[in-house]
């Protein structure tokens, strides 16, 4: 005779903590990509498309390489931090050793730096420009983002930072005025990151006893997380790091053109996540105790937010012919076919998302979200070296599609299937 697991229910879904964090995460989005983007018509025509090229292949490095320091911890540091958020002596030890396994991947990072500060002509010949985007990438990679998304307290600390990002975008306009001021652009978001992660970390050790960060410790939590630390890293190759790529290929006007349509781009995609993300800590909940209840969550995300998101980049490129002059700039006629290919983003960005972060990884999986990334960032690349001499920006525009469009592929399948064996585990035992 099978004997059949009955679930506990959980409590019912937070609405309002939920929407709390939705609202404080979407306020960071508004820091990270709205504000910015006010900056972004002022930009283009002060610097013109080789300096814009210039400041955006220096912050999609910046991006990719503090992805090396952060190895995944904002996903699996909250989701430990949800599990143990009442035992202070388990979060101080959790603390120290992340900040130690930080310390020990910033030391490649600060290697890998020297290493192209010699080998990049821009920097070799701008090394202002290299400190700058070095500053950045250890704060934004020190960020102890994990544990106030952990413990489902964002308001604050989102405040914060959009305060302190909204004042460097006046300083922006004020101080950056022509094309040799590119260096000060790179100074003021680094100033503004550097001093979030400090106020940030002094406000967790606070509340978290203070614990020395032990080398055994540091080595074993980048063991232990090896598998998110891989995926946040390809994933950060395959989303930013095109500017990066197209840096490589093309030349600077080329960047500036891709750069200015990506940047319109991703202000749409940054609206589908912080939904994704505020649900995070309940999912990881959710599924081991009521997995129908998750999956018909999930269900609903997929089809609202893949919904709102082709509507959304239909409009765009009805619009783009309008649209993109008029915040870039005439110059930046060229970007108005790669805005038209970069709008498809915006679905199936937030779908994957989904997929991903409230199915595959509170399973467990990250292995098959890796597999995912690692197969989009192949498409990418090889279609980036195919494409991009002969369409230039362009052609990263469609290789940064067709990436998003095999993970969806891969997605789709590994979270059918991860549903299927959760399944079959929790709702049987053997007779």
């Amino acid at each position: 005779m099978r004997v059949f697991v009955r679930l506990r229910k959980v409590d019912p879904l937070p609405v309002p903590r939920v929407v709390t964090n939705a609202v404080s995460l979407y306020a960071v989005q508004v820091s990270v990509y709205i504000l910015p983007l006010v900056t972004v018509p002022y930009l283009t025509r002060v610097l013109g498309p080789e300096g814009f090229g210039k400041i955006s292949f220096a912050q999609s490095l910046s991006l990719w390489a503090s992805i090396i320091i952060e190895f995944g911890f904002n996903l699996s540091g909250t989701r430990l931090v949800v599990l143990h958020r009442e035992d202070h002596g388990r979060l101080a030890e959790l603390a120290a050793d992340i900040m130690g396994a930080k310390l020990l991947l910033s030391t490649a990072v600060v290697a890998l730096f020297l290493f192209l500060g010699a080998w990049i002509p821009l920097f070799r010949n701008e090394p202002g420009l290299m400190i700058w985007v070095l500053s950045s990438t250890l704060a934004m990679g020190f960020s102890p983002a994990w544990y106030f998304q952990g413990t489902e307290r964002l308001a604050l600390v989102s405040a914060l930072e959009v305060a302190l990002r909204a004042v460097s975008v006046l300083l922006i306009f004020w101080l950056v005025r022509d094309t040799g001021d590119a260096w000060r652009y790179l100074a003021l978001n680094a100033s503004a990151s550097l001093l979030t992660t400090a106020i940030t970390l002094w406000m967790v050790y606070r509340e978290v006893d203070w614990r020395w960060p032990r080398i055994t410790g540091a080595l074993r939590t980048i063991r232990s997380n090896w598998g998110m630390g891989a995926f946040r890293g390809v994933e950060q190759l395959y989303t930013s790091a095109n500017a990066f790529l197209l840096g490589l290929l093309a030349p600077s006007q080329a960047v500036g053109y891709f750069s200015g349509a990506e940047r319109l781009a991703k202000a749409g995609v940054s609206l589908m996540g912080p939904l994704s993300q505020a649900l995070y800590p309940y999912m990881n909940r959710l599924v081991t105790t009521d997995r129908d209840r998750a999956q018909s969550l999930v269900h609903r995300l997929v089809v609202v937010l893949g919904g709102l998101g082709a509507a959304a980049a239909a409009g765009g490129m009805l619009l783009a012919p309008w649209v993109v002059p008029l915040v870039l700039g005439q110059e930046y006629g060229p970007s108005v076919l790669s805005f038209r290919w970069l709008v498809w983003l915006v679905p199936l960005r937030g779908v994957n998302s989904v997929l991903t972060m409230q199915w595959l990884f509170p399973h467990g999986r990250e292995s098959l979200a890796n597999l995912s990334m690692i197969g989009a960032t192949c498409a990418s690349l090889l279609l980036a070296l195919v494409l991009v001499p002969r369409l230039g920006h362009v052609g990263m525009a469609i290789a940064a599609v067709a990436a998003e469009v095999t993970a969806l592929v891969f997605l789709l399948h590994t979270a059918r299937a991860a549903g299927q064996k959760r399944t079959d585990l929790t709702g049987r035992r053997g007779a």
